[in-house]
């Protein structure tokens, strides 16, 4: 009996000790599980830019007729010019106008002399494209152009039109840094025909162009 006694107290201690223990517990509540970060659309193409190309004519002619006789000058060869132009961008679309201007080597000899240098197209154009990533974007491009052209027959009689046609193609710009960037693009640019007027003698040309150029931009 006297260890029962002994035992009882004891027992109703630890059942207090228990209790009090509890009493204190503070619940906390689960932790929260962290949403997933969001992930936003390609940016960074908005506003103006500015750069110059180089690059190559090729599989394009101008086709001179005059009267029954007719020949061609070959239009392959290289070419550079400047660019310039500004974009919009609604999550990954880009969108925006450009407008360029290129000189390249011209045969002005309605027998096809020597070729010169001389302002080869000038170019205005809307472009639509797909940002890939922050720092790749896709285009396509098309629109009006414009390229004087002057013939003469070699006894001091010439003629000089501005011919008017249409260019479009396809391109990449991928950034370099935060403000720079490499351009590549592909052009088919074709003017149609053109009637010259050489010493009376009259004189149909059709040119049609393709061509690759490569670049350098920066915006801003």
């Amino acid at each position: 009996m006297k260890i029962v006694r002994t035992l009882l107290p004891c027992a109703a201690l630890l059942a207090f000790a228990n209790a009090a223990n509890a009493a204190d517990a503070v619940i906390l509540p689960p932790a929260d599980i962290p949403a997933p970060p969001a992930v936003s659309a390609p940016s960074g193409w908005n506003g103006g830019y500015a750069g110059a190309t180089v690059g190559y004519a090729f599989s394009g002619d101008s086709k001179v007729t005059s009267g029954n006789a007719s020949g061609k000058h070959d239009e392959k060869g290289l070419i550079g010019g400047v660019f310039a132009g500004w974009n919009w961008q609604s999550g990954n679309f880009v969108y925006g106008v450009e407008g360029d201007v290129g000189i390249g080597r011209q045969s002005e000899n309605v027998r096809n002399g020597k070729k010169k240098w001389a302002l080869d197209t000038a170019s205005v154009r809307p472009r639509i494209g797909y940002a890939v990533t922050d720092n790749v974007l896709l285009y396509g491009t098309a629109g009006g152009a414009v390229q004087p052209r002057s013939y003469d027959d070699g006894a001091g009689n010439s003629d000089t039109k501005v011919m008017l046609g249409w260019t479009a193609g396809a391109g990449a710009d991928v950034k370099l840094t935060k403000r720079t960037f490499a351009k590549l693009e592909y052009r088919y640019t074709d003017f149609g025909k053109e009637k010259f007027d050489i010493g009376g003698i009259p004189v149909t040309n059709t040119t049609r162009q393709h061509k690759m150029l490569v670049g350098f931009g920066i915006s801003f």
